[in-house]
């Protein structure tokens, strides 16, 4: 029925998140601060990165590479004096993991498309990366209301198989 589903599936989402996360974590460990907990940080993450926002860094997230180039690493560019806070690198994860999606389709596949609907955790639980999603792609972000996509969706597709 002219419908089709287009997948973009990263090796590093919602892991990029947490390895943000744990980054965290062991520079507070490091200088043997009180243990904060990941959820904790995860709050203070998306508390940060939504009010400083991106101040010009660049966060390219293929830390675990890609299905298409394993050999992939990820970056952090655009680092100057004043910009280096947790704040603007929060925001830059965000905005880092969702050019990724956006760039593993063609950009003539977004053309006259209003509504994006996106799946996972890392959505689900992450406000700051919901916003980066609807900024990044320029539409507005859908989430199903059931949650484990990935297997609700395939018990509908075998249901409808004959």
């Amino acid at each position: 029925g002219n419908r089709y589903a287009a997948v973009a599936s990263s090796l590093c989402g919602g892991s990029a998140w947490n390895i943000l996360a744990e980054t965290v974590h062991s520079i507070l460990k490091d200088f043997r601060c009180k243990d904060v907990g990941k959820e904790d940080i995860f709050l203070k993450l998306n508390s940060l990165g939504a009010k400083t926002g991106n101040c010009g860094l660049a966060v390219k997230p293929n830390f675990l590479g890609e299905r298409h180039d394993p050999s992939l690493t990820g970056w952090i560019t655009g680092i100057g004096p004043e910009n280096l806070r947790l704040g603007g690198l929060s925001a830059a994860f965000a905005d880092g993991i969702t050019t990724n999606l956006r760039d593993m389709l063609p950009s003539n596949f977004y053309k006259g498309r209003q509504t994006i609907v996106g799946s996972g955790n890392a959505l689900r639980k992450n406000p700051l990366l919901r916003k980066s999603t609807e900024k990044i792609f320029g539409m507005r972000l859908l989430l199903p209301d059931y949650k484990e996509e990935a297997a609700c969706g395939a018990a509908m597709h075998a249901s409808s198989v004959r």
